[in-house]
Formats: structure tokens, sequence, C-alpha cells
């Protein structure tokens, strides 16, 4: 899933702003980011340049020179990393655990 919408709120961007911005209709914006319309590679470049991030962030993934980590898993990544020590023994027991 195309993460626009996300994006753009982060960045403080307006849809309307967006839309001038970027030249692309509003309502084709909107499309976009409902996932209603498939967003073209001309357009995920406007984007990826207004929102100065990559075109594989307003898509959703991330490549580390090995795989692809999709956006969701790098969100799961943030929030660890944000845990207290104790909590992450906590979590990485339980995943070794579900692992098995």
């Amino acid at each position: 899933m195309y993460r626009l919408k996300h994006v753009r709120i982060k960045r403080g961007i307006t849809q309307e702003e967006a839309s001038i911005r970027s030249g692309i209709p509003l309502s084709t914006l909107r499309k976009y980011e409902q996932g209603v319309t498939d967003i073209s590679g001309s357009a995920l470049v406007k984007l990826a340049k207004l929102y100065k991030v990559t075109s594989d962030e307003l898509l959703g993934c991330h490549y580390n020179g090995k795989y692809t980590v999709e956006r969701e898993e790098l969100d799961v990544l943030e929030h660890y990393r944000n845990l207290p020590s104790n909590d992450r023994l906590i979590l990485r027991a339980l995943s070794e655990r579900l692992d098995k």
C-alpha cells in the first residue's frame, strides 16, 4: 500500500498544497492517496521530490543493499528501538519462542 498520505502529513503539507506544488490535479492526488488509482511513474517522481523522500519510501519499501524491507517492518524496528532494555529482552524471548 502506498504511503503517500502518511508522508505528506509527516511533512506538514496539505493535499491542496501538494497538488499545486507538484502540478498533479487535486482529484488525482486524492485517488492516489486513497488507493483508488495506481500512481504513475511521473507523479511518483514529482511527489518524492516534493516530500524529499525516495520513491521506495512512498511505495512503502526500503532497499538496504541485500533485500527489500517493507515500511511496516521498519516501523516495528523503530518501535523496538524505543523500548526500554527490559522490554526488548521480553520481546526477543517471545520472538524466539514463536519462531520454534
